[in-house]
């Protein structure tokens, strides 16, 4: 099995396991979901959102088992949006501006780098990544986003810009 291919099997395993989880973890009071599986990290949406974006953008990597797998969790996710969306709104939100901070500090950090300015970006960057699927499912339902959420991420991008090379 490949890394690529390994990869997305632990992403597969993720979402499953938030998807049987969602209504307890939607419930709680935290954004990060401790969980018992060691190879597996802590429990977003964010985290969610990203992996179920790259597994049904690879989908075809999958053998037809993994893929009713990830329908399943998919739906289960789903429908659990679909009578929990306050709550979902709520905790998407939190993370929302909790990942905009951590993503504010990386950036800061990189600017106060002298050396290898990049050596983190491929881990940092899934942060970004996490905005993004999280602003993306924010306003794909009937949740509205502020304009200052979309003005203080330009800010952050314009911020990164600084450092892109042609």
């Amino acid at each position: 099995m490949s890394t690529g291919q390994e990869k997305l099997v632990k992403d597969l395993e993720f979402l499953e396991l938030l998807a049987v989880q969602m209504d307890a973890y939607l419930m709680s009071d935290t954004i990060f979901w401790k969980t018992t599986h060691v190879d597996l990290p802590d429990l977003t949406l964010g985290g969610y959102l990203m992996r179920q974006h790259r597994l049904l953008a690879l989908r075809d990597s999958l053998s037809q088992a993994e893929q009713k797998r990830l329908d399943t969790a998919v739906a289960q996710f789903n429908q659990m949006i679909a009578v929990k969306g306050a709550l979902f709104e709520k905790k998407a939100r939190r993370e929302l501006e909790a990942r905009l901070r951590q993503w504010a500090a990386y950036l800061d950090d990189l600017a106060e780098a002298t050396e290898d300015r990049g050596a983190y970006y491929q881990s940092a960057v899934e942060t970004r990544i996490m905005i993004a699927a999280l602003i993306d499912k924010l306003h794909i339902g009937d949740f509205l986003l502020s304009p200052e959420i979309g003005q203080k991420l330009t800010k952050l991008d314009n911020q990164l810009s600084r450092y892109w090379t042609s």
